[in-house]
């Protein structure tokens, strides 16, 4: 009997193997069927992974389930023609599993999942080389539209076809319309006074600048002349770790500040000048009489 027994289940086994890799030719035809290439080499090479995963862990009840509604598998296998059917051949079946539907392998054979392997590789290898039925997808080229050629102006300038084919200047010339100086000429005695007064101020405040940038080159250079790898005011070596003040000077780190060397920069000019670059909107008569006060102090 127990012979009996496993020569039926052998049998059995048998027609299994021979009659699934027959139904996976019409499925892997049918995934031919889609227009795009892409899709039907994502399709197969899906397929081909997940039953590599399960060939090397059949036991694993995880690998040899399928989500229905990720997005590989609507993209490869329900989406596009034939994939459910390629899935179906493979030994999957459709089954709700904690609420959720999945396409489930029951009892994995290994013999069907191998052979279903190098099939999808001949697959693969055949539309790769170019020697499958699918079907190829015709790009049509979008006609593109002429760039207009540039025209030169008689004038020598480039011009364009909105201003017959002539520059800017040459196209107002052609309608008659000149620049008005009617009203330059008319605001002209108004404008000088204000011009002369704008001179004036600018060619003070230029005056300034000079005298300051001189001063400070003037400093500068007598300040480069003195050995600066040394402290100052210690005389102690810095090299070219030494802190710059403001008053031109290298010192070292405990020299460094305006108090331990005697510093002769003005701060305090220098933080009333700030005040009234930052306070413009306190220049009114009273203010005038405290700033006088506080520069006389």
């Amino acid at each position: 009997r127990i012979r009996e027994h496993t020569a039926q289940l052998a049998s059995q086994n048998s027609m299994v193997t021979e009659r699934e890799p027959r139904s996976i030719q019409p499925a892997i035809s049918k995934c031919l069927s889609n227009s795009d290439l892409g899709t039907v080499k994502g399709t197969l090479r899906t397929c081909l992974q997940i039953l590599k995963k399960i060939e090397k862990k059949p036991s694993s009840a995880r690998l040899r389930r399928i989500p229905c509604g990720s997005v590989i598998t609507r993209k490869f296998i329900e989406t596009p023609k034939g994939g459910e059917s390629l899935v179906e051949a493979l030994g999957f079946e459709k089954q709700k599993v904690n609420g959720a539907m999945f396409y489930v392998m029951k009892e994995p054979d290994l013999e069907l999942i191998r052979r279903a392997q190098s099939i999808l590789q001949d697959a693969l290898a055949e539309i790769a080389s170019g020697r499958s039925s699918l079907p190829a997808k015709k790009i049509s080229p979008t006609p593109r539209a002429p760039r207009p050629k540039p025209v030169l102006c008689p004038c020598g300038f480039w011009g364009s076809s909105a201003t017959d084919n002539l520059c800017s200047v040459c196209y107002k010339k052609k309608r008659g319309i000149q620049p008005s100086q009617s009203s330059s000429s008319s605001s002209a005695p108004s404008d000088s006074r204000t011009t002369q007064e704008g001179q004036s101020k600018w060619r003070a405040a230029l005056g300034r600048a000079r005298v300051k940038l001189r001063a400070i080159t003037f400093l500068r250079n007598k300040q480069l002349g003195k050995k600066r790898s040394r402290c100052h005011h210690c005389n102690k070596k810095v090299g070219h770790l030494g802190f710059e003040c403001k008053c031109l000077s290298v010192f070292c780190g405990t020299c460094r500040f305006p108090a331990s060397h005697a510093c002769k920069f003005d701060y305090r000019r220098q933080h009333r000048n700030k005040l009234k670059k930052d306070n413009p909107s306190l220049a009114r008569s009273s203010h005038k009489r405290k700033m006088a006060r506080i520069e006389e102090a």
